[in-house]
């Protein structure tokens, strides 16, 4: 196990077990990405909504989809290192492939 993810795994015994129950869902749910999630029926039309939304094109532009992720860097602004203005780590070049499986 890497330090990072001891300093991790310290953090999280710390936190009530509901919290613990959490972050070892997104864990495993990390190690498994060809499985689904499931949806919670109350959001279920919120999420064809937006597979509609895909299907038809509109989608966020790269400006709109950065200018939402400086807006939850916690009131500080955007770094012009390349750095997260939060962490101080450098910010990822690739954009993450987000994948929905489609059994409708």
């Amino acid at each position: 196990m890497t330090k990072l993810l001891e300093q991790a795994m310290d953090a999280v015994r710390q936190m009530p077990p509901a919290d613990q129950d959490a972050i070892a869902q997104a864990i495993l749910s990390l190690l498994s990405p060809g499985e689904a999630d499931e949806i919670d029926p109350d959001h279920l039309q919120d999420v064809i909504e937006g597979l509609a939304e895909i299907d038809r094109g509109e989608v966020a532009t790269d400006e709109e989809v950065e200018a939402a992720f400086r807006s939850f860097d916690r009131g500080t602004s955007s770094s012009p290192t390349g750095r997260s203005a939060v962490s101080g780590r450098p910010r990822p070049t690739s954009r993450p492939i987000i994948r929905v499986p489609r059994t409708m």
